[in-house]
């Protein structure tokens, strides 16, 4: 069958958005048009998350407001992709006939050929690669993950931990640089394990000093370190790499001993605070997001009471909250002492309100600090918007910024800032 064009509606985390990429990069080879908005898109794939059960049920009602489309005759097909497709095909294929396939991550590869398109439309396309929208883009340095965290279904869906090789990883790179990028962020379910699989001699801090070399690149962000990873070479590199912003994602989940142990987590809180004090105390701007479970079966008051302190004394730039989801399959949907959802829905609400006071509080500080922007998009002939490099996109906030010369999307933008607004913050061109 032949289509125009293609729509991809990604759900989930920045590792799905990879993956979309990789989707439209292979389907522009093919001759297909990439639209950005599904209206009116002959075929439409939702890349979808089966990561908790919110993540699920937006996945499916994002599938069942698209296959109206269809029902109006603005698109021929529709297929759902990715994460859910490989933990529930046949439940979505009996619930959803709407839907035209299901396509698992292990079928991927061969999508084209699902779909039923035409090797014979591959002509002198095949080496585009798409343009970028934006001024950064997502850098997947590995897939799957081999730890056994009691909670996570990752490993079930993804497999055990694959690091990509690092000539593959510069390669992707230098073209997403080539194609507008300017800051790049390091992705992967576990970042600091990168290269203890491979027979190459390499690792993480290597590589990002490899990817620093890259011509016209200006920042390296890095997400998903494991508070394991965080040692004196990686800190020394955060100390020392001028591209590498001063910025750290490091899942935490808990601070309670008793449910780390539960949850199959290493470490304890004593020493996360005694790694993340170590990194401060060598790089003084260090901005930190981390990411926390409340409602864990068996947390007691005591143990949220634990969390809540922690939180306090390890004052996070960001903090990422999410409530607990049993998911089939772990080790956690075993056991007893559920919390309620009530109790869980009233710690949520505590911790965030903490967690957003201390944050806020913080970008209150930067009121009258000079910075650099990364300017992102043009609002209007004299305002843009950009980011700080303590802020990831699309989850730290953003900078307003005022300038009576043209700036350019993707350049760096010398500033003051003159107010903030939550997680937001206004500025001035120096």
């Amino acid at each position: 069958m032949q289509y125009e064009n293609v729509a991809v509606v990604t759900m989930g985390c920045p590792k799905n958005e990879v993956v979309s990429r990789g989707i439209q990069e292979q389907l522009l080879k093919y001759g297909l048009t990439v639209c950005e908005e599904p209206d009116n898109c002959d075929l439409i794939l939702v890349n979808t998350c089966g990561f908790i059960e919110p993540a699920k049920e937006e996945s499916i009602n994002i599938l069942l407001e698209l296959a109206k489309l269809k029902e109006n005759g603005k698109c021929v097909k529709i297929f759902a992709v990715g994460c859910l497709v490989q933990r529930y095909r046949q439940e979505l294929s009996d619930a959803l006939p709407e839907i035209d396939g299901f396509i698992s991550l292990e079928e991927v590869a061969d999508l084209p050929k699902l779909l039923g398109i035409d090797n014979a439309t591959v002509g002198t396309s095949k080496d585009r690669h798409l343009p970028a929208t934006k001024p950064w883009a997502y850098l997947q340095i590995s897939e799957g993950c081999s730890r056994r965290c009691s909670f996570c279904v990752i490993p079930m869906i993804k497999g055990p931990y694959r690091s990509r090789h690092p000539e593959e990883i510069i390669r992707e790179a230098e073209i997403l640089v080539a194609n507008g990028a300017r800051e790049l962020i390091i992705v992967g379910q576990d970042t600091g394990a990168y290269g203890s699989d491979l027979k190459v001699s390499t690792n993480l801090s290597q590589l990002v000093n490899g990817l620093s070399r890259i011509k016209d690149l200006l920042w390296l962000r890095l997400m998903y370190l494991y508070p394991d990873y965080l040692q004196p070479e990686l800190i020394e590199v955060f100390r020392d790499n001028p591209k590498l912003c001063n910025y750290l994602d490091i899942p935490l989940q808990h601070a309670s001993k008793k449910l780390l142990t539960s949850m199959r987590r290493s470490g304890s809180a004593e020493d996360y605070l005694a790694k993340l004090q170590r990194l401060a105390r060598v790089v003084p701007d260090i901005a930190i997001r981390s990411e926390f479970i409340v409602g864990y079966p068996g947390e007691s008051g005591d143990d949220f009471k634990e969390l809540s302190d922690f939180v306090k004394e390890l004052s996070p730039d960001y903090l990422g909250l999410f409530k607990y989801s049993s998911e089939s399959g772990t080790k956690a949907s075993e056991l007893p002492n559920r919390v309620s959802k009530s109790l869980m829905n009233k710690r949520y609400h505590k911790l965030r309100s903490l967690a957003d006071e201390i944050g806020i509080d913080k970008k209150k500080v930067l009121i009258g600090a000079v910075r650099n922007v990364l300017i992102e998009r043009v609002l209007n002939t004299t305002v843009y918007e950009g980011r700080l490099a303590c802020q990831a996109p699309e989850i730290d906030g953003d900078v307003t910024l005022r300038s009576e010369k043209p700036l350019k999307v993707g350049a760096l933008a010398e500033v003051v800032i003159t107010a903030s607004n939550g997680y937001d913050l206004e500025a001035e061109i120096i």
